[in-house]
């Protein structure tokens, strides 16, 4: 599907709308579980095409039996980690909301019915890597009404110099120790470690929530390197799709902030990423930037899981999916919370609703 998004200019958006690909899960009594994977929005058709291969292991299965499918799937050098994995993930998720309605308890009660909390902390995640000082404003303004102070703003497009007025700006507004820097290295892909290490002296002058992502994914031992310089605690994290690149990081300190996502990793390895995070004391900042259903599985997640410390809650939103989202979660005082009980992620999609959202050709994401 593709949908408005934000102002419709959002950078990487080349149809200036926002594509992604939900898995509907079917069940014999009629019910519907939904799903999502962060990197069906890179590669939309890709991921239709993969989804559609998928389901064919897991047609006629019952719920229990395609859960055991996923956990033990395994194609050699293929689906262990990477896009395959994220899209096996929103099947989970899917399997997992059809399961939790077929009980008619919410996602977070499946999830764990020995804990579950009200509310969690959220911080908003705005400020596009493009956003000049007056869009950066704009967020700031919203983030007042919408009843939260933590706030992360990207950087890394801009000159380095442009960017730190652009940290200034913010600073100025809503202090150091409210704001969260992201890199979006993983994203860019420019900069290196002798460059980091001159930048790092001068955000090591701002005392922030953390510094995300300075670095593409593959340099991982380029952090621990960081770490000896940087006064900021450094997060890493969106990007992974299998509990074994949270343990290389965790295991070997390379950070001080994990950033799981469910549309990623799926249930069962976030599970076990945040449990090791809180044995080798890193905090848990859940990674949310997808459609609603991607908010809201993550959030009940973090509602049943008492070793997430923090959620992210995207500013810049889709058309698809916002009334009704706006309808099942609350915020104040920097805290998410569901605002009722319904069974499992909380919502059914009809098609006529799904025919509003129709897919325009080659709107993946795209720098």
């Amino acid at each position: 599907m593709s949908s408005a998004y934000g102002n419709n200019k959002v950078f990487g958006q080349p149809k200036n709308v926002r594509s992604f690909v939900i898995v509907e899960i079917l069940l014999t009594n009629g019910i519907k579980g939904y799903g999502e994977s962060y990197q069906s929005a890179y590669v939309p058709e890709l991921a239709d095409f993969t989804i559609k291969y998928l389901a064919i292991f897991f047609k006629k299965k019952s719920i229990n039996d395609a859960l055991k499918i996923i956990k033990n799937f395994r194609i050699p050098f293929v689906s262990q980690s990477g896009f395959v994995k994220s899209i096996l993930s929103s099947f989970e998720i899917a399997l997992c909301d059809a399961k939790s309605k077929s009980l008619g308890i919410p996602f977070s009660k499946y999830l764990n019915r020995r804990f579950n909390r009200n509310e969690v902390k959220a911080y908003a995640s705005g400020g596009s890597v493009v956003f000049k000082t007056e869009d950066l404003k704009k967020d700031l303004d919203k983030i007042k009404k919408i009843g939260l102070d933590l706030y992360k703003m990207r950087i890394g497009f801009y000159k380095f110099k442009q960017d730190i007025n652009r940290i200034n700006f913010v600073k100025n507004k809503i202090g150091n120790k409210n704001l969260m820097i992201d890199s979006i290295m993983g994203t860019l892909n420019k900069w290196n470690l002798k460059e980091v290490k001159k930048k790092i002296t001068v955000l090591n002058t701002f005392k922030l929530q953390w510094l995300e992502e300075p670095f593409p994914t593959e340099k991982i031992f380029d952090y621990k390197k960081l770490k000896e310089v940087s006064k900021n605690p450094i997060a890493i994290g969106e990007a992974f799709t299998n509990f074994h690149e949270f343990e290389n990081v965790i295991k070997n300190n390379l950070c001080d902030i994990v950033q799981p996502d469910l549309t990623q990793l799926g249930i069962k390895d976030t599970t076990k990423v945040v449990k090791l995070a809180k044995k080798f004391k890193k905090r848990v900042a859940l990674h949310v930037w997808g459609s609603p259903i991607s908010l809201m599985c993550n959030l009940h997640f973090a509602l049943a899981h008492k070793e997430v410390d923090i959620i992210e809650y995207p500013l810049v939103r889709l058309d698809f999916l916002s009334n009704l989202m706006d309808q099942n979660i609350r915020i104040s005082k920097n805290k998410i919370s569901l605002k009722n009980k319904k069974p499992g992620l909380g919502f059914d999609l009809n098609n006529s609703f799904l025919k509003k959202y129709k897919f325009i050709n080659n709107s993946g994401f795209k720098l």
